[in-house]
């Protein structure tokens, strides 16, 4: 389980921005405003494609390093999987994204076993995929209307008063991440705080009531706000 957890904080904290430096230039979404605007909202960085080109280089080394670190480690012993998916997500997605790294660098025969267990993974999702019945597309304001018509599954959710904020139960707060999507806050009323997450009871425009939890994020520093106060948090990414 630490273990697990460690991988998780490599691949989100480290490795998937990088990744997102080798999306190829000529792919088509980096073409679209809308995309790119809305990578740079999320970001909070320029998207042009000048400057992803400049970090190109260094995006490349860092990968070649990872992969290199899985190799040489974990499938140095020829094991077929490293627990669960933490770790895969992010070499799934650029090796199945023609242009994102380039075959004399990062290659099926540089790194045998490591491309060996990606292609494991992309067999066995592929396979459950099959098994699986096929979900039903839900749009915006059908999922609204499923969200205002349930119940909530918690309804006994502790604000730790040891916790060095110094906030209290049924406080007016603000939370938003500040690595990524900063530019979009939500306000409610504070109804739990840990270690491991916030949450805040907040209400639609239609006045039904939601809960929204930032459970198990592992990514780093979130903030909250209270007045005019701003409060640091460093969440452990556990829950």
């Amino acid at each position: 389980m630490g273990l697990e957890k460690l991988l998780e904080f490599w691949t989100v904290d480290g490795l998937f921005a990088r990744a997102a430096q080798l999306l190829p230039l000529d792919l088509p979404l980096l073409n679209d405003p809308k995309f790119m605007s809305d990578r740079e909202n999320l970001t909070g960085k320029s998207w042009e494609k000048g400057g992803l080109a400049k970090g190109r280089p260094e995006a490349l080394a860092a990968f070649k390093g990872a992969f290199e670190f899985l190799e040489n480690t974990f499938f140095s012993d020829d094991r077929e999987w490293i627990l669960k998916t933490s770790a895969v997500w992010t070499f799934h997605w650029l090796t199945t994204l023609p242009g994102a790294l380039p075959e004399d660098y990062i290659s099926r025969q540089t790194f045998p076993r490591t491309f060996a267990w990606i292609e494991r993974f992309d067999q066995a999702t592929r396979s459950a995929a099959k098994k699986a019945s096929k979900p039903k597309s839900v749009l915006g304001l059908e999922a609204l209307k499923m969200v205002a018509a349930s119940d909530f599954v918690e309804t006994d959710e502790m604000v730790d008063i040891q916790d060095p904020t110094g906030l209290q139960k049924g406080q007016e707060v603000q939370v938003w991440p500040v690595d990524t999507g900063m530019n979009n806050k939500d306000k409610g009323r504070l109804v739990g705080l840990s270690s491991h997450e916030i949450v805040i009871e907040s209400w639609t425009k239609d006045g039904v009531k939601v809960k929204i939890h930032t459970l198990d994020m592992g990514l780093g520093l979130r903030r909250l706000i209270k007045m005019e106060e701003e409060v640091h948090r460093n969440f452990d990414g556990g829950g």
